[in-house]
């Protein structure tokens, strides 16, 4: 369905039109989840080894999106407690990824305003992930 002027290029919203209105609702639940890790994948693929601190940094970095990503896709198929075993294991994933960023920072290795970038979005991916996983 094309939404023609409501869509906001935002991949992490769904995009409607409601009475002649443009409606721009966060996705939610592990679809907000996947989305977010999308746009840290994204962001790692457009920064370049270079800007993230050097080839194995940036392997690293993308190693644990993937890691996440894969987790957060295999809890969707799971019920209970296996599920909830891989959404722990993907939050564990965001936490290891927000201290490589935090590191290469402190060395200057990533520039303050990527690994800002960076640690933000990973920031909300770790609270909309710890939703989905009660305490």
């Amino acid at each position: 369905m094309d939404l023609g002027p409501c869509d906001d290029g935002d991949n992490c919203t769904a995009d409607s039109c409601v009475a002649g209105q443009c409606v721009h609702a966060d996705k939610t639940g592990t679809d907000a989840v996947t989305c977010r890790l999308a746009a840290l994948d994204a962001d790692l693929s457009a920064a370049g080894p270079t800007k993230l601190g050097g080839a194995a940094r940036a392997a690293a970095l993308r190693a644990r999106i993937g890691k996440a990503q894969s987790l957060v896709e295999r809890s969707r198929s799971l019920n209970g407690k296996k599920s909830l075993k891989k959404l722990r294991g993907a939050n564990k994933q965001m936490g290891v990824f927000v201290k490589l960023v935090k590191r290469g920072q402190s060395r200057s290795k990533i520039a303050a305003p990527l690994a800002e970038q960076l640690l933000t979005l990973a920031s909300d991916t770790a609270s909309r992930l710890q939703q989905l996983i009660p305490p």
